[in-house]
């Protein structure tokens, strides 16, 4: 299991912003709370909102996440991602989530997660 709400967690809690405040009108106080102790895992989409929420780029997550960013990615990639331009993201994830459930079978979460860990760490 990935450990990023963990890291998120730290991020919102060095900005002191309440969990009420981080999560309002994106997820439950309930879904980010086990996000943040590594419980379950959240949607891609959430994940941005989250991060934009306390102001985090998904650049400076990948950071604080200590993840490789010496791979290059394609150009549209690093586009979306320095623009924060989801739609983008989320239709590349929903490609590679194509791909891996034609593979094997992957529940719509660990589709969106494994997309989100490959454009983080750049694993393609």
């Amino acid at each position: 299991m990935f450990k990023y709400g963990s890291i998120y967690k730290q991020l919102r809690k060095d900005q002191e912003i309440t969990q009420t405040e981080a999560c309002k009108g994106i997820c439950s106080i309930s879904k980010l709370s086990r996000w943040e102790n590594n419980q379950v895992e959240v949607e891609f989409s959430t994940a941005i909102a989250l991060l934009r929420r306390i102001n985090i780029t998904l650049d400076e997550f990948t950071h604080y996440a200590a993840m490789k960013t010496e791979f290059t990615l394609p150009d549209d990639i690093i586009t979306a991602i320095k623009d924060n331009d989801t739609k983008v993201l989320e239709k590349i994830c929903s490609g590679a989530a194509k791909s891996l459930s034609r593979q094997q079978k992957y529940s719509r979460t660990q589709k969106h997660h494994s997309c989100l860990q490959s454009i983080i760490s750049h694993d393609w």
